[in-house]
C-alpha cells in the first residue's frame, strides 16, 4: 500500500474517532493537572499509545526508536507482517517491533544510517523528521532556533514542524535537536500533528513564507528580520544594508538607498514606480510595512540592479547573486540601436525603456534639455531610421525585415513621435504605446503591441527568423513573385487590439497587398497572412465559397473564425503547409477535392508583373511625418499638427506638382504628383526625408 493511501485512510479514521467521546485509561503518574494529559488521553483513546505498565504511563521516560515506529504504524492502522530486513545487522525478526520499524524504512519515514539501534532513545531532531514525513507536512516559513544550523540533518524538518504549530522550542530560543524525546513530549507533538485543536497559536508574521537565511555572493548569513512572501519576496532594509547600500529615510513612507558608488534607488509607499538613478521601473507595491517596519519588494528591485534573487524552498534559503547573463552580455550579443547622441548603443528593448524614462524627465522639467537639442535628436533618429530600413533582406522580389530590424524600427519610431509630441502637442504628451506608429504601424489607433522579447531569448528569435527566411526562399510553389514589393515584418511582440470594450491578440496581420506582419517569425502565420495579401490582389470570395460548397454563406457574426477572408487564409496556408498547419476557421479542413480545386483557383488567378505593388520610400512616422511614394508617382505627406506645416519638395526641376492640400482636425495631408523618376528631398517641419521614385 502506498504511503499517501495509508495517510488518506488514516486521516478519515482520525476525524471519525475525533467526534466520539471516549474515557481515557487512568494512569497514576498522570494527574488531572498534568501538562500533557489531554494529548496523552487523545492518543490512548485511539489506541496509538499505551502505558509502560497496567497503571503507569512513564511520562518522563525517553521514547525509543522502536516505540515511536509502533506508534506511527498504529496511527496508519496497518498491521504489517513478513517484512524483509532492509540490511540492518542489529534488527532481528524476533523483535516485537520488527515489522513496524522495517515498514517505516520502506516508506522512507525513518531510515537510520548503519545500525538501527531500536532501543536507542529518539532525539527531538529525529522526531521532527518522522512527524514531517508521516503527516506530509510542508511549509516555507522558517524559524531561528539558536542551536539549529544548516548543517543539522533535521534542519528542514525542524523549520516545518515549528511553522505548523507542532513545536515552538524552548523559552531560551533553542530547539535542542540532539536531546531525547520523552513519552509525554512525543504524545503532545503527535497529537498536534493529528488534531488542529492541539496546535500552537501562530504568533509569527502574516505571510505565505518567511526566510532568514541568505547566501550573498557565496557566503551564508542570517538576517535579524526575515524576508517575507506576500505576492513576491519583500526584504527588510537590513538586506540592502548587507548589499552595501546606505539607507536614508526621507519621510515615514519614502526611502532613498545609496550605494558606495553613488547609485541611488528611490522608493515610495503607495507608488508603483521606483527610480534607479534616471531609470524608472514599474513595481507593484514596492514598499510595504510589516509589524511597523518598512519592507522592500526585493525580487524586482534587485532585478533592476542586475542582482538575481533565487528561492530554494527545500533549503529554506534565498540566494542573492549576480545573474549569469548581465546587461553587458546583452549589449555585446543583442541587436542594438546605435543613436549615440541620445543614449548610445543598447539592445533595442533596453534603449526604448531608457528613452521613455529620459523623455518623462524632460517632459516633467526634471531634466533640462533645450528644444534645439530635441530637434537635433529628431534628425539623428530619422537618419538612424533610414539606416535600419536598409537592413531589410530581399528574398524573391519581396523585402523581409527580421524580428530585430522590425524591433529597431519600432523603437526609433516611438522615440520620434515622443519628441514630436513634446515639441508640438505637449498637453497631449504620452510616450507612444508599443508599435503605435512607424513603418511597422498597424494603421489603426486601437492597435497596440506587447513586447515578448526578454533580455535573454534573442537567440530563439534568430532561429525563427532564419527558418522563415529559408521557407520563403525555398517554397518554390508559393507565388511570392506575384506580390512583388511586398514587405514582410517579423514582429518581436504580440499584436494587441483594444477598442475599449474587448482586447484581442493576434499573431499576424496583412495590410492590403503590400505589407504582412508576422509575430516571432511564425511560418504558419506568414502563410496565413500571405494568403490575405494574395486575396486582396487576386481573390474572388464568390468563387472561393463555391469551392468550399458554401455559395450562400453569410457569417452569423463578425467573429474571427466566421469571416470568409480568415477561412480563405487558413485554407491558403493549408495548401502550402499541409502536414503542419491546423485549420482554425469555421469551415474546417478541406477534403482532397476541395484542396485540388482551390490550388487550381490560385494558380489560374495569379498574375506575375514587373511592377511593384507597394510604396518605394517612407520615413516611418505618422506625425513627423509619413512620406509615401506609390508606384504611380503619387507623393503623400501626412501627419498631425494644429497648424498648416511648411512643406517643401526639392528635386528635378518642374518634375512635381502640388495636387491637393488638406488641413484641419489636428491633421494634414499633402499630395504631390512626381512626373519624373529620380531622387527628391522632402522637408517637413525641419525634418528631411529622402524619397526615391524609381
Amino acid at each position: 500500500m502506498k504511503k499517501s493511501a495509508i495517510i488518506a485512510s488514516t486521516v478519515a479514521l482520525t476525524l471519525l474517532l475525533g467526534a466520539q467521546s471516549v474515557q481515557a485509561k487512568s494512569f497514576k503518574d498522570i494527574s488531572s493537572k498534568h501538562w500533557a494529559k489531554e494529548q496523552i488521553n487523545f492518543l490512548v483513546d485511539r489506541e496509538i499509545i499505551k502505558g509502560c505498565s497496567t497503571d503507569m504511563f512513564c511520562d518522563d521516560k525517553s521514547i525509543s526508536r522502536a516505540e515511536a515506529a509502533t506508534m506511527i504504524m498504529r496511527y496508519f492502522g496497518w498491521n504489517a507482517t513478513g517484512q524483509e530486513n532492509p540490511g540492518y545487522p542489529d534488527l532481528s525478526e524476533s523483535h516485537w517491533a520488527y515489522n513496524d520499524m522495517v515498514t517505516l524504512v520502506e516508506l522512507d519515514i525513518f531510515k537510520p544510517e548503519g545500525k538501527y539501534e531500536p532501543n536507542k532513545p529518539l532525539t527531538r531532531g529525529e522526531m521532527a523528521q518522522i512527524l514531517v514525513k508521516t503527516f506530509e507536512l510542508n511549509s516555507i516559513k522558517a524559524s531561528t532556533f539558536k542551536d539549529v544550523t544548516r548543517e543539522d540533518k533535521a534542519f528542514k524538518e525542524i523549520q516545518i514542524l515549528a511553522s505548523n504549530g507542532i513545536s515552538s522550542g524552548y523559552s531560551d530560543g533553542t530547539f535542542r535537536p540532539d536531546a531525547n524525546v520523552t513519552r509525554a513530549e512525543f504524545a503532545v507533538f503527535m497529537s498536534r500533528a493529528m488534531n488542529e485543536a492541539f496546535k500552537l497559536e501562530d504568533k509569527g508574521i502574516d505571510a505565505e513564507g518567511t526566510i532568514y537565511d541568505l547566501r550573498l555572493n557565496g557566503q551564508y548569513i542570517r538576517l535579524d528580520q526575515p524576508l517575507v512572501l506576500r505576492s513576491g519576496w519583500y526584504a527588510p532594509i537590513e538586506l540592502f544594508e548587507r548589499l552595501g547600500y546606505a539607507v536614508q529615510e526621507l519621510t515615514s513612507r519614502s526611502f532613498t538607498l545609496t550605494s558606495v558608488a553613488g547609485a541611488t534607488i528611490q522608493l515610495e509607499d503607495g507608488s508603483d514606480t521606483i527610480w534607479i538613478g534616471d531609470t524608472s521601473a514599474k513595481v507593484n507595491e514596492p514598499v510595504i510595512f510589516v509589524n511597523g517596519q518598512p519592507y522592500i519588494k526585493a525580487h524586482e528591485v534587485l532585478q533592476a540592479l542586475e542582482q538575481k534573487l533565487t528561492f530554494y524552498p527545500n533549503d529554506f534559503l534565498i540566494a542573492v547573486e549576480a545573474p549569469t547573463i548581465t546587461n553587458a552580455t546583452i549589449v555585446k550579443d543583442a541587436p542594438q540601436v546605435a543613436v549615440a547622441s541620445v543614449h548610445g548603443k543598447l539592445p533595442y528593448w533596453n534603449w526604448t525603456k531608457q528613452d521613455e524614462d529620459y523623455m518623462s524627465l524632460v517632459q516633467q522639467g526634471k531634466k533640462k534639455v533645450s528644444e534645439q537639442k530635441i530637434r537635433e535628436e529628431l534628425n539623428e533618429l530619422m537618419k538612424e531610421y533610414k539606416s535600419v530600413l536598409s537592413e531589410g533582406k530581399e528574398i524573391r522580389d519581396i523585402t523581409y525585415y527580421s524580428t530585430f530590424t522590425t524591433g529597431k524600427l519600432d523603437v526609433i519610431s516611438r522615440a520620434l513621435e515622443a519628441r514630436y509630441m513634446h515639441l508640438y502637442e505637449p498637453k497631449a504628451y504620452e510616450y507612444p504605446a508599443m508599435n503605435k506608429s512607424s513603418d511597422t504601424s498597424l494603421n489603426s489607433p486601437y492597435h497596440r503591441s506587447i513586447y515578448t522579447v526578454q533580455d535573454y531569448n534573442y537567440s530563439d528569435l534568430i532561429e525563427q527568423d532564419t527558418k522563415l527566411q529559408q521557407t520563403i526562399a525555398t517554397m518554390s510553389d508559393l507565388p511570392v513573385e506575384a506580390l512583388k514589393g511586398l514587405k514582410v515584418f517579423s514582429l518581436p511582440f504580440t499584436i494587441t487590439e483594444d477598442d475599449g470594450v474587448t482586447v484581442n491578440h493576434y499573431a499576424g496581420l496583412a495590410s492590403g497587398t503590400h505589407r504582412a506582419y508576422v509575430v516571432n517569425g511564425g511560418i504558419g502565420t506568414f502563410l496565413h497572412e500571405f494568403g490575405h495579401n494574395w486575396d486582396h490582389k487576386f481573390g474572388d470570395h464568390s468563387q472561393y465559397l463555391a469551392i468550399r460548397d458554401r455559395s450562400n454563406y453569410v457569417p452569423a457574426t463578425n467573429d474571427w473564425s466566421n469571416r470568409v477572408g480568415e477561412n480563405f487564409a487558413e485554407d491558403f496556408a493549408s495548401l502550402y503547409y499541409p502536414d503542419s498547419y491546423y485549420h482554425k476557421g469555421l469551415f474546417g479542413s478541406m477534403n482532397k477535392e476541395q484542396a485540388a480545386e482551390l490550388q487550381s483557383f490560385v494558380d489560374d488567378n495569379t498574375v506575375f508583373s514587373d511592377s511593384s505593388l507597394s510604396f518605394v520610400a517612407l520615413n516611418g512616422m505618422d506625425v513627423v511625418p509619413d512620406v509615401i511614394v506609390t508606384t504611380d508617382g503619387s507623393l503623400n505627406v501626412t501627419g498631425r499638427d494644429m497648424h498648416n506645416p511648411t512643406i517643401s519638395v526639392e528635386g528635378i526641376s518642374n518634375a512635381y506638382s502640388d495636387m491637393e492640400s488638406f488641413n484641419g482636425d489636428g491633421s494634414f495631408t499633402h499630395r504631390y504628383q512626381l512626373n519624373e523618376k529620380g531622387v527628391y528631398l522632402v522637408n517637413v517641419l525641419g525634418i528631411q526625408t529622402i524619397v526615391i521614385y524609381q
